[in-house]
């Protein structure tokens, strides 16, 4: 997890640059607690000291570097392989770093601001973060109205908000980033707690409680850092989330309403982010939709999507025709309607005809993936063409494509990939993706694009061997 701490010289002056005009190869005035040429420039100081992330649970750097996170041995290893290096032995005591200067930004905050920062959350961010918007949206209906008592879901979602506004002038410089810190030094010292106490503590489980906060804050703090196009630090918050809420199924399965809903929206960040991942044996262990109740869009499909990642990866297993693949993603897009009849009930025409073609984007972009990774035969080739035309021509027929767009993010990267050497279109992928990173203000959907130009470039038009490199650069390709 995040560990570390920086502490302010006494002197005036930090002892170093800022990491923005150490960037730009310039001299820093060094004033605290952000300096000033920042601000004149227009641009969030992100002040002087280290960055906090989560590694692996594990700190990275300064007085509690290799110090574990909490103890988890009391779980079994094969369901949280991630958690080995939390089980090492942390040593003596450290005392927690402290998250008291982002905390009393926030604490500082006019409760209007801080009410409208957590309005613009619900009215511009939360719709989306599910595949249909409507007044049971989980994000408007359950977490906000948590975030506004629970103090570290407050500081994620007053982050991402803060960083998400096109102005922010009424707010403190450095804001976003100073409560996005102090919301993951607060989850880890939160963590620590848990684990020091009894772990079937009622305050704890009962109704989502305090894990579910925790949870939430996660995958709100992961988005944040996708925002920024943070990809390294995105990764690191969605493999925490993923072993906190492997840990809460080791206790028992999820049985209220949030943390039903968190692991599915956990499961789609997951299942589709590892499909750009290439280590076996972190995406074996993905996190899957909750599928006790027949009412998660897309459950199904995400389950044959994760089937064709890890037999893909796995040279013992023997690849799938394209025929059963097919009919299994017909099952999934039938499942996902039925699914998603109630929620679209209060849609326009329009945009349930649109809701089904996403569905038909995801099946053919299933289907172009599976036949890409597993499917080396003749069939599969022709499966391929076959599932590629018909996904350009679904993405033709939306009646307002650009409503759509937050969730058409990996088809569209997978449209990408099925088309090198056509002109026509790569000019119409390349032109969803800029829209996609504008509309949304997502900087990590622009890396999509620049993904796809390369690979476009490149002589070689097998999009894992690229893909394979970014994530051995530390900037994994994330078509979410």
């Amino acid at each position: 997890m995040v560990f570390g701490e920086s502490s302010l010289p006494s002197s005036p002056l930090a002892s170093k640059d800022c990491r923005v005009c150490n960037r730009r190869r310039i001299h820093c005035d060094r004033t605290l607690p952000f300096c000033k040429k920042c601000a004149r420039k227009g641009v969030e100081c992100p002040g002087y000291g280290p960055r906090f992330r989560w590694t692996n649970a594990i700190a990275v750097r300064g007085h509690f570097k290799g110090r574990s996170a909490p103890d988890v041995s009391q779980y079994p290893q094969h369901l949280i392989p991630e958690s080995q290096s939390l089980l090492r032995g942390a040593g003596e005591d450290i005392p927690a770093p402290s998250y008291q200067s982002g905390l009393a930004l926030a604490q500082q905050l006019p409760p209007s601001t801080a009410k409208r920062l957590l309005q613009y959350y619900a009215t511009n961010i939360a719709p989306l973060m599910v595949w249909l918007d409507s007044e049971r949206n989980e994000y408007k209906r359950i977490v906000i109205p948590l975030a506004e008592k629970d103090t570290i879901l407050r500081l994620a979602v007053l982050a991402i908000s803060a960083a998400h506004m096109s102005h922010e002038d009424c707010l403190p410089p450095g804001f976003s980033q100073h409560a996005g810190e102090a919301a993951i030094l607060m989850i880890t010292e939160r963590v620590r707690q848990m684990t020091e106490c009894n772990t079937n503590d009622s305050q704890i489980d009962a109704n989502g409680g305090i894990t579910a906060g925790i949870l939430a804050a996660m995958l709100i703090l992961s988005n944040h850092s996708l925002l920024k196009s943070e990809l390294s630090h995105a990764q690191s918050h969605r493999q925490a989330a993923r072993i906190l809420m492997n840990s809460l199924a080791l206790k028992r399965p999820p049985d209220d309403d949030l943390t039903i809903f968190l692991k599915n929206q956990l499961a789609i960040y997951d299942v589709l982010a590892c499909t750009t991942l290439f280590d076996y044996e972190h995406i074996q262990h993905v996190t899957l939709p909750h599928l006790a109740q027949q009412d998660v869009p897309f459950g199904d499909f995400l389950k044959i999507l994760h089937n064709v990642t890890l037999i893909s990866l796995n040279k013992a297993q023997h690849a799938k025709q394209p025929e059963g693949l097919e009919e299994e993603l017909k099952l999934a897009s039938g499942s996902t309607l039925l699914a998603a009849g109630p929620l679209s009930q209060t849609l326009t025409k329009s945009s349930r005809r649109d809701f089904i073609r996403l569905v038909q984007a995801y099946h053919h972009a299933g289907m172009i993936y599976a036949c890409t990774r597993l499917c080396a035969s003749l069939g599969g080739q022709q499966a391929l063409v076959v599932h590629t035309n018909k996904l350009f021509k679904v993405l033709e027929q939306f009646d307002d494509i650009n409503a759509s767009l937050h969730n058409l993010a990996w088809p569209l990267f997978i449209a990408g990939t099925s088309c090198c050497g056509d002109d026509g279109r790569m000019r119409i992928i390349s032109g969803l993706c800029q829209t996609l990173s504008t509309n949304t203000r997502f900087e990590h959907y622009a890396n999509l694009s620049t993904f796809l130009q390369e690979l476009w470039q490149s002589s070689n038009s097998d999009w894992t061997l690229l893909a394979r490199q970014w994530e051995s650069k530390g900037t994994p390709v994330i078509a979410v």
